[in-house]
């Protein structure tokens, strides 16, 4: 058991304060200008592999999806507050606020379903992504799907992420990380990060091993479908080939 303070066998000392300029993954890996490289390491198989072991199942317990069927639903995360500004200063060629309208277009138009179910921080207002103009944009024009949000508690909002069974992903740690424990997702839409490196062996491709798990996407799993859009909105698959 921990003594409490009262035992008198813990010591409470007065503290220095040192100012902490917080900073993105290279700075903590002592490669300070160089965190599209940090990411490039990750491994989602190890990731999945720890996340379900250990948190899966009380996860999926706790935040459980009650609403309507999610099987003709296209569930969009649109990361809030330093979305924009910090894509685009980690990785160059998503520094145009064009490439998140052209990410999320083109994540809308290949899933073809009737509904898009958008999980953002706000909604309506002054403050809504960029990108959700696009897709009201799009609803309006085509006429083809309905446009809905997610004026819920993160709680339910992370319980849609966890059970979506088609999912377009911003560059964020939450939806990656329901995606990665989420048993029930079919198809997933993320966009394609491409390290500033020109050597041979990276080809300017960013990460190379996309098709065996590592960098900012999913595992190859049965039944599931990987899709990696470019800036332009070009979409690739897991194995790397151009989707026409």
């Amino acid at each position: 058991m921990v003594p409490s303070l009262r035992s008198g066998r813990i010591v409470v000392r007065r503290g220095t304060a040192i100012a902490v300029q917080l900073s993105h993954y290279g700075h903590r890996y002592r490669e300070a200008k160089r965190s599209d490289k940090i990411v490039s390491f990750q491994n989602s198989s190890e990731y999945r592999r720890v996340l379900r072991h250990y948190l899966g199942k009380q996860l999926l317990t706790h935040y459980q999806y009650r609403g309507p069927s999610l099987s003709n639903t296209l569930v969009v995360h649109l990361r809030g507050g330093d979305a924009a500004r910090r894509l685009g200063l980690w990785f160059n060629e998503w520094a145009s606020p064009e490439s998140m309208i052209n990410f999320v277009s083109a994540c809308v138009k290949m899933s073809g379903l009737p509904h898009v179910r958008v999980v953002t921080q706000v909604f309506d207002g002054p403050q809504v992504h960029t990108a959700l103009h696009e897709i009201r944009r799009l609803a309006r024009a085509t006429g083809t799907f309905d446009v809905t949000g997610s004026k819920q508690t993160l709680d339910e909002d992370f319980a849609l992420l966890l059970h979506a069974k088609h999912a377009c992903l911003d560059f964020s740690t939450l939806g990656l990380a329901a995606a990665l424990i989420n048993y029930d997702l079919e198809q997933v839409y993320l966009p394609l990060l491409k390290n500033r490196s020109r050597t041979p062996k990276q080809r300017g491709g960013y990460p190379m091993q996309r098709g065996q798990g590592i960098g900012f996407t999913l595992p190859v799993a049965s039944g599931l479908k990987v899709y990696h859009i470019d800036a332009r909105g070009v979409s690739h698959r897991a194995s790397g080939e151009i989707v026409a």
